[in-house]
């Protein structure tokens, strides 16, 4: 029994297979020498390093813990071939060709979705199948497992899907190619941008507020993940499994958004920087708060933690970011007549400003009570408290600054009664004489 309806349509799916093969070839070809040709040229060097060597370089290749071809591969593959599948709904002609075309635009979704995958995911399952010829056929099999094949072809599987679904959800909201790879870059680091900027502001406005950024943070992102590595061995975690159970889900969920976008979309806004003016404000207010984070961010370190420079970094750069916001939004340089826009903007800035140097939160004051407290890290390294308290992970630590990182860096943590009151004390004394701070800072952490 057949259905005389589907949802993909097989005349879509071959016109992008005949449009964009050449690029799913070169992929495949960069993979198979970054790859199976690179382990097998290293076999030639057995005769100068030894097998654990050669078993290294393996494992690491196969476990994506090396930031090289690859991982820079995965991270840009799946945003270019997105872009080039969907290039038809960011120019007025070939957008109004393609939906004039006897398919429902759920159908065209979900076969140059489809396409997409196929073209991106091919190159993968044949370096795959190669790894495994390999094992049985040259000396590689002694340093190649079945496992460690699979799970390679399943780390590429899901990092290439994910950014292909984060950019074709991206492409959706904009009408320009251009702007869709930017987006799409932005996207991904934007929570750790963000998280960083905002950090750095706090610690200027409110005395005692530490930054708790940590590669334990930074690597929850997948784009980060791949650009640092992927750990390796004991450092697969839990928390690890939980993040790639997450990265799958969040795929499904940008299809998803995706095809409601698709479905909503209106022809007209192809070479619009946003395609749904709903979005105007969001993206306008966004990017003004984005360059107000980094213009302070720059001044005030120019003249070492200079205050009023933070103030003025955060003047130019919010103008800056609003104007340039409204000439994208607008296509035009006349803009000068939206300022009503940004003085709404400055007032909302200076009220949540002011509350947080006037520590209307009471956060500067705050000491916990010693009976409250079951221990507490007095140090220099924010990460060491990070991985063995919040993570319960220190060999994570090992993993990235070496085997002997925790012998010559133990924690110090207080736990006995007298000690945290002690430490209690400290504290209040450190906020009564905070004028009086010198020397290298260190973090007080219950």
């Amino acid at each position: 029994m057949t259905f005389k309806i589907s949802l993909f349509k097989k005349a879509l799916i071959l016109s992008d297979f005949k449009r964009y093969w050449w690029l799913s070839a070169l992929y495949a070809l960069a993979l198979f020498i970054d790859m199976p040709f690179r382990n097998l040229m290293d076999t030639l060097k057995l005769e100068i390093f030894d097998a654990q060597w050669l078993q290294d370089t393996v494992d690491r290749a196969l476990g994506l813990s090396e930031s090289g071809l690859q991982n820079i591969l995965i991270c840009t593959v799946p945003v270019l071939l997105a872009v080039f599948i969907f290039r038809y709904l960011q120019a007025d002609k070939s957008s109004v060709m393609m939906h004039s075309l006897p398919y429902n635009r759920s159908s065209q979704y979900a076969s140059h979705c489809f396409s997409g995958l196929v073209l991106l995911l091919l190159p993968a399952v044949l370096n795959c199948f190669i790894l495994i010829l390999l094992k049985y056929v040259t000396v590689l099999g002694s340093f190649y497992t079945l496992p460690k094949i699979l799970m390679w072809l399943g780390l590429h599987v899901l990092f290439s899907v994910l950014f292909y679904s984060v950019t074709v959800f991206v492409g959706m909201l904009t009408g320009s190619s251009i702007a869709q790879i930017v987006f799409t870059y932005i996207f991904q680091v934007l929570p750790v941008g963000i998280y960083t900027l905002i950090t750095y502001s706090l610690g200027q406005l409110l005395y005692g507020f530490a930054n708790t950024y940590s590669l334990a943070f930074e690597n929850t992102y997948p784009i980060f993940l791949l650009l640092n590595g992927m750990p390796q061995g004991t450092v697969y975690t839990v928390h690890t499994v939980g993040y790639f159970i997450t990265y799958l889900i969040a795929a499904v969920i940008f299809f998803g958004l995706g095809w409601l976008a698709y479905k909503y979309r209106k022809l007209e806004t192809a070479g619009d920087i946003i395609a749904f003016p709903a979005l105007y404000p969001v993206f306008k207010y966004g990017v003004t708060f984005c360059l107000m984070l980094i213009g302070g961010s720059y001044f005030c370190s120019l003249a070492g933690q200079s205050f009023p420079l933070l103030i003025i970094g955060y003047f130019f750069g919010s103008v800056l970011g609003y104007f340039v916001a409204e000439i994208l939004i607008h296509k035009s340089f006349k803009v000068l007549h939206f300022y009503k826009g940004y003085l709404y903007y400055s007032a909302v800035i200076l009220i949540l400003f002011g509350a947080i140097s006037l520590d209307v939160g009471g956060f500067v004051n705050r000491v916990p009570n010693p009976e409250e407290v079951d221990k507490v890290y007095l140090g220099y390294d924010m990460g060491l408290w990070v991985y063995y308290e919040k993570e319960k992970n220190p060999e994570y630590l090992e993993y990235w600054y070496g085997k002997r990182y925790l012998e010559n860096n133990n924690p110090l943590f207080f736990e006995s009664k007298d000690n945290i009151a002690r430490m209690t004390e400290l504290h209040r004394y450190l906020i009564k004489e905070r004028n009086k701070a010198e020397g290298q800072p260190r973090y007080l952490i219950y």
